[in-house]
């Protein structure tokens, strides 16, 4: 399903990462940023290597905040008790895939690294964030402004008028 161009020419298609709407042996790189979670990993690898030459690579990375807001213990709990009263985490797939799954499907990885910096936000910046997490996004329309209400004044309270200087880490597997 053909969903836009842009000035670059570049197509973007909307699909199922699991049934990909390309030929076999199509693609040279394939990337999955901040979704492996949500896919089954079994049918996910099948695909990639369907659509990969063989000589392709496979890279999934995943980035996000830390969860550590404050060394202040009072305005951490804070945070903490928001999100789980809150925005608890939404479904993904049950459990954890087999750590090897990926040799099953003749993947094997090259380069694995993790990496952290830190971003200075305000509160509203780190609202403006929280509000595309997936566990905000899968909120009806009346949820999100309830919710928008107490996390601006939540966050206000522990912000306190200033910038923290918060962390973020990701990690990058690259297969062959």
């Amino acid at each position: 399903m053909k969903l836009a161009k842009n000035n670059y020419d570049i197509e973007f298609i909307n699909s199922k990462a699991e049934k990909l709407p390309f030929d076999k042996d199509e693609f040279d790189f394939l990337n999955i940023s901040m979704g492996f979670h949500w896919l089954d990993p079994n049918e996910f690898f099948n695909e990639a290597r369907r659509v990969l030459k063989k000589e392709g690579y496979l890279c999934i990375d995943n980035y996000g905040f830390s969860g550590i807001i404050s060394e202040d213990v009072e305005k951490q709990e804070k945070h903490k008790s928001f999100l789980l009263k809150y925005l608890p985490p939404a479904s993904r797939r049950k459990g954890q895939p087999d750590k090897n799954i990926f040799q099953s499907h003749d993947f094997r990885i090259i380069k694995e690294f993790s990496y952290s910096h830190y971003i200075e936000m305000n509160s509203d910046d780190f609202v403006n964030l929280i509000m595309t997490w997936s566990n905000f996004q899968i909120k009806s329309i009346e949820e999100k402004a309830e919710i928008f209400q107490k996390m601006s004044q939540c966050y206000e309270e522990i912000f306190d008028k200033k910038k923290l200087n918060l962390e973020f880490q990701g990690k990058v597997i690259l297969y062959s």
